[in-house]
């Protein structure tokens, strides 16, 4: 995670010296850390690269102020650009053609530009033999600042308390390219030189300048609550009341004493409805990359509640893979933890079978924006590089935004109050998803809400399914901004998405039915 005091004590020099200033953050890992933007001030911050704005609200008002140069990119291509600029080269990539990335594209954020103060073109679309690709040439970083868990005196560096790897050694590399690089390292605990296996060393003290220790670190500065949660521990599958609740004691007290609430039934939600039927489109085994949001959130505790959350694989672009988790914080028994270009380089093998992603918008043409709504700009994280690899994917999402309120009860839908913007619009404030693009790629493309299903065509989203008691043309047709084709076999959802209860999973892979929770 990031060096938190070491922002804030930078934070504090310029609010009472006025400098540093004119900083370029090169947001290599953009996790997003609510309430914590000490960099975000006006004249201390000139330029921001990153991929994920939603949980910094002041840095958003700077870029829509044109206050900051603010550019966004992929988590992925951030990995790969910091790993190629600290060996010395360009990117190359194809993530990103034909959408917002693409500088050649008509958009008003084209070459990841959020604002007119982001005048400076990063990146270049440039032809090859085998087609084109998009450049990033290497990016010069004069300091790095990363964090760490132990630190010997010699300045060689551990990561055994760390959620994330960050990408810690290629930022430190790209540093000491530089003449006057320098790397300054933020750690939890000094010990001697050679107190660190030398397996254990993230980063060699022959790159580190300045040691920084700070006790008082948490595991996630996000989340410090979660300090007693070791995800690697392999632990027994808690009960389906334990992984449903967001509520950290109650699975804190479930690890310590064996303890849990018991089972209450879910609310069969927009969000709720739209990740279990996102679940049906999986199949047993797979090995599945699950969206930060949404997609984690929602198929992974429509898992739970069926209890096939051990039937499949789950990965999350942050380098988890594996493990037991209930869809939010959650998380144990990890099999292991990627480095970030390394997860993205798995993402681009053979061995991932499907994606579920989220979307803000999707339009006739079937391109997906999860780049900015209205105003606020919000950013892809890592679901660009992800999809332009993987052949199955699910976007998944309330069919309405602004206050929806819609539940199944007894095998229907019961839409109670309709969301006030459409996500089925005639054309996407900014392309992330280029779906004809994906199409040419052999792709399988579905769009899953909680009242209708598409799956992509040449002739753009055709609609394939309805929620059961639903009008077609009031509650869908006339709530879209363009008009789908529809399958000639138009059918119901499935009843059993709709019903409390499991939805039966299970039954339909085949498996016997587990024993009720205790």
């Amino acid at each position: 995670m990031l060096p938190i005091p070491i922002l804030d004590a930078i934070e504090a020099r310029f609010l009472s010296e006025g400098h540093p200033r004119d900083l370029s953050w090169f947001d290599v890992f953009p996790t997003g850390l609510a309430g914590i933007e000490p960099l975000a001030h006006h004249g201390l911050l000139r330029r921001v690269i990153s991929g994920w704005y939603t949980l910094h609200p002041r840095l958003r008002e700077m870029a829509l102020a044109e206050e900051v140069a603010a550019y966004c990119y992929p988590l992925g291509t951030l990995g790969f650009w910091c790993r190629a600029s600290a060996a010395g080269q360009s990117l190359l990539t194809q993530t990103g053609l034909d959408t917002y990335m693409d500088p050649t594209h008509p958009d008003s954020c084209a070459g990841g530009r959020l604002n007119r103060a982001a005048s400076e073109s990063l990146v270049q679309r440039v032809e090859y033999d085998d087609g084109p690709q998009l450049m990033f040439r290497p990016m010069p970083i004069d300091v790095a600042m990363i964090r760490g868990s132990t630190v010997d005196r010699a300045g060689n560096l551990s990561l055994e308390d760390e959620q994330v790897t960050m990408s810690v050694l290629y930022q430190a590399l790209a540093a000491r390219r530089q003449p006057e690089g320098q790397v300054i390292v933020q750690a939890a605990r000094l010990v001697d030189e050679g107190e660190i296996p030398a397996r254990s060393v993230a980063v060699p003290g022959e790159l580190v300048d300045q040691i920084v220790i700070h006790p008082d670190s948490h595991i996630d500065e996000s989340a410090p609550m979660l300090d007693w949660l070791d995800q690697e521990a392999r632990l027994s599958r808690p009960p389906r009341q334990v992984l449903l609740d967001h509520d950290t004691e109650v699975w804190r007290r479930w690890q310590e004493t064996g303890e849990s609430p018991p089972l209450v039934e879910r609310r069969l939600t927009a969000d709720v409805l739209a990740g279990r039927r996102a679940l049906m489109q999986l199949n047993r085994g797979e090995l599945v990359n699950l969206g930060l949001g949404p997609p984690m959130r929602d198929v992974a505790s429509a898992a739970v509640d069926d209890d096939v959350d051990l039937e499949l694989r789950f990965s999350v672009e942050t380098g988890v893979l594996g493990g037991t988790m209930n869809g939010r914080w959650y998380r144990s028994g990890v099999t292991s933890i990627l480095e970030t270009p390394d997860i993205f380089s798995l993402y681009t093998t053979t061995v991932m079978d499907a994606s579920c992603l989220g979307m803000l918008e999707f339009d006739a043409e079937g391109n997906v924006n999860l780049l900015r709504y209205g105003d606020t700009i919000v950013g892809p994280g890592g679901s660009m590089d992800i999809a332009a690899h993987i052949k199955r994917i699910i976007f998944l999402g309330p069919f309405r935004a602004g206050s929806l309120d819609a539940i199944g009860k007894d095998g229907r839908l019961h839409i109670r109050s309709e969301g006030a913007f459409p996500r089925a619009v005639e054309q996407v404030q900014a392309v992330c998803f280029n779906g004809p693009r994906m199409l040419e790629q052999g792709k399988t493309v579905h769009y899953v809400t909680e009242r209708a299903v598409f799956q992509l065509t040449t002739s753009g989203p055709k609609l394939t399914e309805i929620a059961p008691g639903i009008d077609l043309q009031s509650d869908i047709l006339d709530q879209m901004e363009f008009t789908p084709a529809i399958s000639s076999d138009l059918r119901d959802m499935d009843p059993r998405i709709f019903t409390m209860g499991p939805i039966g999973i299970r039954e339909d892979w085949g498996l016997p039915p587990l024993e009720a929770d205790a």
